[in-house]
């Protein structure tokens, strides 16, 4: 499927276009291996989309092409770290636009969200004027039972979505008939005509991003 995006531009990323790879590294965040090792410690699981560091690439806000990376998507905080020769740095989110690495033999797309909170990666499920986004998220649960086995905290999966109209920022968002409703209070009656007539739960991505395909045809 191909992909539009809304870029949000930072105060900070108002400065110079990043032409190089150390122009994209937060300056006081380099060196970084402990605190990117650091949320694994005491806790079972991990804390990473993917365990090893992946080959990826990254396009920055001026839609410069950084490729051949070395990367580390830490989704438990939501922070994408870079290795060159060893060293371990965190990349500055507000340089960036977007970022693709590979994980379980294919490429991931993530892509910078523009929230009223702070800015998150998430994955494009859907993009037109209405933008649709999914973020892996990990929490810390307990395991166990502290009988047959020790209780202990865990990283386990989790996922938020994010709903964007034009160019407003993306908001928070559940993927129920609900939520659809809410956001099209103008076109809701016949969006439920719509529903009936495909006899659709909207329970799933897909049927969500069906019901967002056929709202951008009555808007």
């Amino acid at each position: 499927m191909c992909y539009t995006y809304t870029i949000g531009i930072h105060a900070q990323a108002l400065r110079t276009s990043a032409t190089t790879v150390q122009d994209i590294i937060d300056p006081g965040m380099t060196n970084t291996a402990l605190l990117h090792n650091s949320k694994n410690k005491g806790i079972k699981g991990i804390s990473y989309f993917q365990q090893e560091w992946v080959s990826g690439k990254v396009i920055d806000i001026m839609g410069k092409y950084h490729q051949d990376l070395t990367l580390s998507y830490q989704i438990f905080e939501d922070n994408l770290y870079i290795k060159v020769n060893d060293n371990v740095s965190l990349i500055n989110k507000g340089f960036i636009e977007k970022f693709t690495i590979m994980a379980n033999n294919k490429p991931y797309l993530f892509v910078k969200v523009i929230t009223e909170g702070n800015d998150v990666y998430a994955e494009p499920l859907y993009s037109g004027k209405v933008k649709f986004y999914k973020q892996y998220k990990k929490v810390i649960g307990k395991t166990g039972n502290g009988y047959n086995t020790d209780i202990m905290s865990t990283y386990l999966d989790d996922v938020a979505f994010y709903l964007q109209i034009g160019d407003k920022k993306a908001i928070p968002a559940k993927m129920n008939k609900k939520q659809i409703l809410a956001s099209f209070p103008a076109q809701a009656k016949t969006i439920e005509e719509y529903w009936k007539k495909e006899k659709m739960k909207v329970k799933t991505e897909g049927e969500f991003v069906k019901t967002l395909q056929f709202i951008e045809t009555i808007i």
